[in-house]
């Protein structure tokens, strides 16, 4: 079994609870991912999904866990391959503050399959 913890905007894999987490299930013997992903300026799924071909692959067995609009991002990567379980924390969705939707829209304001 392993997992995955995606970050959100401006984020990173060590920032908030990420690291606790990741520890947390490594006691547990689950071997546990937290890429990367391209922020600030590369704000489109396309480009996070094109992070995860650098990781294993996620199959059935794999727990997937998202933060802001690493939330967002998760029910994009769910579209495409089924999981063991999906932990959606505070993820925006819909429309948003004028200020933020030009960056992320493309991961909150769309209908998910």
């Amino acid at each position: 079994m392993q997992a995955f913890i995606f970050h959100g905007y401006g984020g990173n894999p060590q920032g908030n609870w990420f690291r606790w987490l990741k520890d947390e299930l490594g006691k547990n013997g689950i071997k546990t991912y937290a890429p990367a992903f391209p922020t600030p300026g590369e704000y489109a799924p396309i480009n996070w999904l094109k992070v995860l071909e650098k990781f294993p692959p996620i199959d059935e067995e794999t727990i997937l866990i998202g933060h802001s609009l690493g939330g967002s991002f998760l029910l994009s990567v769910l579209e495409k391959q089924k999981a063991r379980a999906a932990f959606i924390v505070a993820a925006p969705f819909g429309l948003l503050h004028k200020d933020i939707d030009s960056h992320i829209a493309n991961f909150t304001n769309k209908a998910f399959d």
